[in-house]
């Protein structure tokens, strides 16, 4: 029983199966992730925990109490920690996954689960296990969901009473606890630490569950909830945008965001205090058609730079190529390819130029710029006015102020949303009917009556960019239609 007295456990756990991908992680006061293939730590750093290796190709982050964990190109490696020997790994072929436990850890690969450093209450004798999915590992026990069910060893002070096993869909590890989640349902048991909530918890579309020792968050869709104690404010979520990991920690929490790595709570190690991060390949943007164009827009125009750059790229990389129709079109189908491409870019310019960090005036304004004159040089055309009419033009030209409407709700009243309700409706009509003239000059009559309620997002700089973009749009649609 000698480490019950210890209060700092947390493993991070992502999606159904095995952790293959984790690049967030929390110890009990530290924090890793992985930055533009290099992982960078911050927080209590007395026994190393801050002081990483060489690392090529890192696959998977998993941290303990002290020490973390990084499964690369080259195999496991271990910093941190080592009084019982939790960073010396053993001989391992082809690892899956690792699970950093509070003093030991556990890696499953090609020969099954192998665990090395604390010894004490049977942590390294791993049980006879079949087609494991998913490994775990808390305080003072280890859990592997398999093709029989769910099966845990070590401390035997806590005998394990696991329910309905076989309907799991993925394990979460804690100190003294293991949950597991049931469709919309976590449930948790062997909670030993008064005050912690476990039991049942209502999920409505669960990607992700990090546990600490002492609360809980969910990445549940794209909100992270979190809940238990919250003595440091752990559980009080910050303003994300669009989250794609959590880890929790001893009294403080961080999620992953399209802005970057943000954490809050416990502060006295400077466990939330993130260091300047790059996020090349670790955040990646999704691939770029018009129906997710407002998500590009408002990320392009607002987002930080690393994220903006990266959705960037995929926009421009759209651009250049060809918003393909189909493959076999003649001449002319060749044209109006490159002219919606060129209609595209040229009225998402107002967006673009929007970046005025140093790297984008240097170089992404200046790389879109030639992406537009590269178009121009193709169609032998010179500006907007010169696109003849076309149903794939308006489209493009529909879907730019469909996606400017969208991101500007954010910044709309309640009052404001219901006068757009109408516009919203015509919008709908125009774009599901892009060759009959009357429905769109039906929608721009209404846009340009309602357009009042939103020139006062012309004068904040979190905003006019949508307001440009979609007044570039109607206008060139009115030279286009009328």
């Amino acid at each position: 029983m000698k480490h019950l007295t210890l209060i700092t456990f947390a493993l991070l756990t992502l999606n159904a199966l095995a952790s293959e991908s984790n690049i967030l992680v929390a110890g009990s006061r530290h924090a890793c992730v992985l930055d533009s293939n290099e992982v960078k730590c911050w927080g209590d750093n007395g026994v190393g925990q801050t002081e990483v290796p060489k690392l090529v190709g890192v696959k998977q982050l998993s941290a303990g109490a002290s020490h973390t964990c990084a499964l690369d190109a080259e195999g496991v490696k271990c910093w941190g920690f080592n009084n019982l020997g939790q960073l010396n790994v053993p001989k391992l072929h082809g690892v899956k996954q690792i699970a950093a436990g509070y003093f030991h850890t556990c890696a499953l690969d090609s020969e099954g689960v192998k665990c090395w450093g604390d010894t004490e209450d049977g942590k390294l004798d791993v049980p006879r296990l079949y087609g494991v999915k998913q490994l775990v590992a808390g305080a003072r026990h280890t859990c592997a969901l398999d093709s029989e069910g769910i099966k845990c060893w070590g401390n035997p002070d806590l005998p394990y009473v696991i329910p309905n096993t076989q309907k799991v869909k993925h394990l979460i590890s804690g100190g003294y606890f293991t949950c597991g989640l049931y469709d919309e349902v976590l449930l948790c048991w062997n909670e030993v630490l008064s005050g912690f909530r476990s039991g049942m918890e209502k999920l409505h579309d669960a990607k992700q569950v990090s546990t600490g020792m002492s609360h809980y968050c969910a990445l549940d869709a794209d909100e992270v909830k979190c809940w238990g104690e919250d003595e440091w404010g752990e559980t009080k979520v910050p303003y994300l945008r669009e989250a794609k990991e959590i880890a929790v920690g001893w009294g403080f929490s961080c999620a992953l965001d399209l802005e970057g790595v943000k954490c809050w709570g416990n502060n006295s190690y400077g466990q939330t205090d993130v260091p300047k991060l790059n996020f090349g390949p670790s955040l990646r943007a999704p691939d770029f058609d018009l129906t997710n164009l407002a998500e590009f827009l408002e990320v392009i125009a607002s987002g930080s730079t690393p994220a903006r750059t990266m959705y960037f790229k995929n926009l421009k990389h759209f651009i250049d190529a060809s918003l393909t129709i189909d493959s076999n079109a003649g001449m002319m189908g060749q044209f109006r390819n490159k002219a919606a491409r060129y209609t595209l870019a040229a009225l998402l310019y107002p967006a673009i130029s929007s970046g005025d960090s140093q790297y984008y005036l240097e170089n992404v304004i200046p790389a879109y710029e030639s992406s537009l004159k590269l178009i121009e040089v193709e169609l032998g055309l010179f500006g907007l006015s010169d696109i003849p009419d076309l149903p794939l033009v308006r489209l493009v030209a529909l879907r730019v102020i469909q996606a400017s409407l969208s991101v500007m709700n954010e910044f709309l009243t309640l009052d404001e949303r219901k006068e757009l309700m109408e516009v919203n409706r015509l919008l709908g009509s125009a774009m599901a009917s892009v060759t009959d003239r009357t429905k769109i000059l039906s929608f721009l009559d209404q846009l340009e009556k309602s357009k009042s309620n939103l020139t006062r997002l012309q004068n904040s700089s979190k905003s006019a960019f949508l307001f440009d973009s979609l007044q570039t749009a109607e206008e060139f649609l009115n030279l286009k239609v009328r």
